[in-house]
């Protein structure tokens, strides 16, 4: 074997050690792969197919203005960083912060912010009756459900 070729067998071993070259070994930078992820987010923002720009080597300006238009992640657009489709998403929703939800907590009856309370604990975010354990659990549970969440995305992504 030609030193060039086992040098590059090397270089290629070293670079899927990292999430990032595995990435790139795999072919998430692809521009098939980049169509495909344009296609499910038109899927389920209900843009229609003929608004989607075209995806070559380079991200042209048409791809940008999309992406800038629809709120788009790029990291999660050219590499599949799943971190990034979460945010996207999460940025989309609206998910409150806690000062948001402590003040809707605020805004309910005395007794509904009582039962509420009892449930959630504290806005101070101390541990509540429940002992110092019960809010790692929580943090836990989302966690795995999170992951979850993720992986079906994925495995949709994959079809």
């Amino acid at each position: 074997m030609p030193p060039a070729e086992r040098n590059a067998g090397i270089r290629r071993a070293r670079r899927r050690k990292t999430a990032e070259g595995r990435l790139s070994t795999d072919g998430a930078y692809a521009t098939e792969n980049i169509r495909r992820r344009l296609r499910w987010l038109a899927h389920e923002r209900k843009i229609p197919a003929d608004r989607l720009p075209k995806v070559k080597c380079v991200p042209t300006e048409e791809l940008s203005d999309f992406v800038q238009m629809h709120n788009i992640n790029w990291n999660w657009l050219i590499g599949g960083d799943i971190k990034g489709l979460r945010d996207m998403m999460w940025a989309r929703k609206g998910v409150p912060t806690a000062r948001q939800l402590s003040e809707k907590i605020r805004s309910l009856p005395p007794d509904l912010e009582k039962i509420v309370r009892e449930k959630v604990g504290p806005p101070t975010g101390g541990t509540g009756s429940r002992g110092a354990g019960a809010s790692m659990k929580r943090r836990r549970r989302f966690r795995k459900r999170n992951r979850q969440r993720i992986a079906s995305h994925a495995r949709r992504l994959r079809r």
